[in-house]
């Protein structure tokens, strides 16, 4: 009894933090302290790896052995999440042109993939044209279309050049286009291949005269005055 407890109570740690950082952890495979990878998805579950959690890249959840049934049991986070199958891993182009840069878990625990155009929107475009302003409603890290869509509602999208770039958008079929949010950014960091040493705008505000910006290549995340010119990449999700 004890031993099942202590072992519930730690997948509900490791979910928790699963969930904290999944912009990392889907788009790498691998999580922060490198204990799970996607290697490690063809080990037989048995006696010797009794309790072991690995990363099924397949479903993109964990999951854990149960020698006594001998397989692996899982999903134990409830964030499985599907990959594109004509373009399964972070950094392919998909058929329709689009960069599939990995998966992030939105409200209500739901997880889902995120696409990248194929090029940038914009070499140089302002956040705000007027550079001052509090946009209190595009603050989320995580969810983008969120914060677009709270522009486009509450503000003259015009006057915000780099979300109007992306409302504006039809490319590869779809129409759904937003400014990603500076998780959503990050995701671009971590897909092989697709990155560029500029500075990119996210759709997260910082301050009234700041939002966030994220260089895909270093990482590097700074804010930056609104009005300021950044490049614009935009994304979408399924």
């Amino acid at each position: 009894m004890v031993t099942n407890f202590i072992r519930i109570l730690a997948l509900t740690l490791l979910c928790l933090f699963t969930q904290a950082d999944h912009a990392f952890a889907q788009a790498s495979a691998v999580m922060k302290d490198g204990s799970v990878a996607v290697g490690y998805d063809s080990r037989t579950c048995n006696s010797t790896l009794q309790g072991a959690i690995r990363f099924n890249s397949t479903t993109n959840n964990l999951a854990y052995c149960n020698a006594n049934a001998g397989q692996w049991v899982g999903p134990i986070c409830g964030l499985g999440c599907a990959a594109p199958s004509s373009c399964s891993a972070p950094g392919l182009i998909c058929p329709d042109g689009s960069i599939f840069i990995g998966f992030l878990v939105y409200a209500g625990n739901s997880c889902k993939p995120v696409f990248a155009a194929g090029t940038n929107q914009s070499t140089g475009s302002n956040w705000r044209s007027s550079g001052s302003g509090s946009d209190t409603g595009s603050l989320s890290m995580r969810d983008g279309n969120a914060n677009q869509n709270w522009i486009a509602a509450n503000r003259t999208i015009a006057n915000y050049p780099a979300f109007n770039i992306c409302d504006g958008l039809v490319a590869h079929g779809y129409s759904d286009w937003y400014l990603p949010a500076r998780d959503e950014l990050q995701l671009i960091f971590k897909a092989p291949g697709i990155g560029t040493n500029v500075v990119h705008w996210t759709s997260t505000e910082t301050s009234a005269t700041n939002a966030w910006t994220k260089q895909p290549v270093s990482g590097a995340v700074t804010d930056y005055a609104k009005n300021t010119n950044r490049y614009v990449r935009c994304v979408r999700r399924n």
